[in-house]
């Protein structure tokens, strides 16, 4: 018997797991709680550096979400901080091209998974 879709759940305007756009320019970002939920959208000509931190360092809730584009021609390079693992398939952890989309998920402590348009 096929499945049916599930519902999407709104929270404001927003699709859960979505969240607002948060545009950033730098060439450096380290994830934070004021980011999870959001549409992180990198408009950086230059090669993005983004930090996953380790728990003792910044709390991030497992389960939390992070979407992230490569809005700019920077690739954007998920880089794990000490103690931290990121597993994704075939170990792939950089954007693919520009307007590729990733996520990273939280799935333990300091474990990760990363999924996406990946290089």
């Amino acid at each position: 018997m096929p499945q049916r879709p599930q519902p999407v759940n709104f929270i404001g305007n927003y699709a859960q797991g979505v969240g607002p756009i948060t545009p950033l320019s730098g060439t450096s970002i380290t994830l934070a709680n004021n980011q999870k939920g959001k549409y992180i959208r990198t408009t950086s000509g230059s090669a993005v550096t983004l930090t996953v931190p380790k728990n003792s360092d910044v709390s991030i809730p497992v389960e939390a979400v992070f979407n992230v584009e490569q809005a700019g021609a920077g690739q954007v390079t998920f880089t794990a901080a000490s103690g931290v693992t990121i597993h994704s398939a075939g170990g792939k952890v950089a954007t693919a091209a520009q307007y590729a989309v990733a996520t990273i998920i939280k799935v333990d402590t300091d474990t990760w998974t990363l999924c996406g348009n990946l290089a």
